[in-house]
């Protein structure tokens, strides 16, 4: 991959008076446990609700940090990126992007409740799709009803996936179940086809 990777160390601050500073930075693998706190909270406050017959206590009893050093290996032999967003030292946000050799990955995208609708997504997932390139797809997986998340990856011109395998389960301990469906944004070489 003799591509020149993009430069994103510099940290990105808000220029709001109203809102505490953030800054945007490549995630750290010592970063990893922290992002899925995050990712813990931001499923509390999404998947908790009664268009997906889950209950607060459901969620909680999801085991999110199993895979905490899986991205920690990733990061740390390069197979992933994950940007962060920060407020006075804390991790509040982050996006992950996933190269693969036939398509890429945008792995996952967590913004707490309380800093979402400020533009910081937006910042998040132009960076990781900037560094996933053009060239190959790009896949994410987004619950059926996460009308949100449908919203925001259309607004970067993916599409349902029609040739996507069955709808993938998300399965809670308890047997409870979201459905997760594929979305693809093609890649350049595709769109030329």
């Amino acid at each position: 991959m003799g591509q020149e990777q993009p430069n994103f160390n510099m940290p990105e601050k808000s220029d709001s008076k109203n809102e505490k500073e953030i800054e945007i930075e490549l995630a750290d693998p010592k970063d990893s446990k922290e992002i899925y706190e995050v990712k813990k909270t931001s499923w509390l406050a999404t998947y908790s609700a009664p268009e997906y017959g889950l209950t607060k206590e459901d969620v909680q009893q999801k085991d999110f940090f199993n895979k905490v050093e899986k991205l920690q290996g990733r990061l740390e032999r390069g197979e992933a990126q994950s940007w962060v967003v920060k407020s006075e030292e804390k991790i509040v946000g982050f996006c992950t992007g996933v190269k693969g050799e036939e398509f890429n990955i945008l792995h996952a995208f967590h913004i707490l409740p309380e800093f979402q609708g400020r533009g910081i997504g937006k910042q998040l997932i132009e960076k990781v799709l900037e560094w996933l390139g053009d060239e190959k797809p790009i896949i994410v997986d987004v619950a059926e009803q996460n009308e949100r998340a449908i919203h925001i990856y259309e607004k970067y011109g993916f599409v349902q996936n029609k040739d996507s395998p069955k709808p993938i389960m998300e399965t809670f301990p308890n047997g409870k179940q979201i459905v997760n469906y594929q979305m693809i944004r093609p890649g350049r070489l595709e769109m030329l086809e």
